[in-house]
Order: C-alpha cells, then structure tokens, then sequence
C-alpha cells in the first residue's frame, strides 16, 4: 500500500512539475514556437507612462532611463528563456538577474503615477542602480556572443548612471 501512495505521490509532483513548466513556456512561446526573434515591447509599461501623462506627470530622467533598460530586460529574459529551453544553461545566471532588473526598474517607473516622496523615490532610484549593475554585469559576460545581452548590459549602465543622478 505505502509503495502505490508513493508512486501516487510522484506521479502526481511530476505530473504538477510538468504542467508548471508547459504553463510556463506556453507564456513565454517557447512552448509553441513562436518567433523569439520579436522585439516587444514590455506590455504594461506604455501604460505607465500614458497614466503618467494623463496625471499631468512626465517621466523623470532616471524613469524614461528604466523604461528602456525594462524593454532591453525583456528582449534578453526571451533570449535567456530560448536557450536554456534548448538546454543551455549559461545563461541561468544572467536570466535571475534580469528578472531583478525588471522588478526594481518597474518600481522605479510606477513611482511617477504614486504620488511618492522624493525621498522614497530616491530610495527606490538607489537600489535601482544597484540592480543594473549587476545586471550589467551578468550580462556582460555574454555581451561578444549574444547581442541581446549587449544591448542589456547597456541599457542597465544608462538606467544606473541616470538613477545615481537622483
């Protein structure tokens, strides 16, 4: 009996695991084949910055600066998410950090329509900086084989010059 609950369980986790990855891929288009050679653009962040507008706000430096480093993360999370689809696993460690840089430049772009004091802007413009270089810093060992991750890494020195100016 403890052996067929057991066999249970794992059919089940790696049914479930099997299910989470498709859905995961499935999201990204790697699952279906889609074309990895688009150039999107970040789907809610025009959005952003026409809710900042309509606010009476534009985008600062610092936040027109994570703008493009987030669309420059997102064309490269694509290309990371294609290779390591196909098994190739060096670029694990440039993908965690995109997904970082992604966040915090998020933050840092949604601070326009929040109302949020200069302070905590600063604050979150600081840890923004920090984020891109190390994000750049990934990247950059990438930068001569892959120019997605190029064009990453200089996207992120550009958001991290513009934030430390905060």
């Amino acid at each position: 009996m403890e052996t067929k609950t057991l066999n249970r369980r794992n059919f089940l986790n790696s049914t479930t695991s099997a299910a989470t990855a498709a859905a995961v891929l499935a999201g990204t288009g790697l699952a279906f084949g889609k074309d990895q050679e688009r150039k999107r653009e970040h789907a809610h962040t025009p959005a952003m910055a026409a809710a900042a507008a309509a606010a009476g706000r534009s985008l600062t430096p610092a936040q027109a600066a994570a703008y493009d480093c987030l669309k420059a993360c997102e064309i490269c999370l694509d290309h990371c998410l294609e290779a390591l689809s196909k098994g190739d696993t060096s670029l694990a460690n440039c993908q965690r950090h995109v997904i970082a840089c992604q966040s915090v430049c998020e933050a840092l772009i949604r601070g326009t329509t929040a109302d949020l004091e200069a302070g905590t802007l600063k604050k979150i413009a600081s840890a923004c900086a920090a984020v891109c270089r190390d994000c750049a810093k990934a990247c950059e060992e990438h930068k001569d084989h892959h120019a997605e991750c190029r064009a990453c890494m200089e996207a992120c020195l550009a958001c991290a010059k513009a934030c430390e100016a905060v």
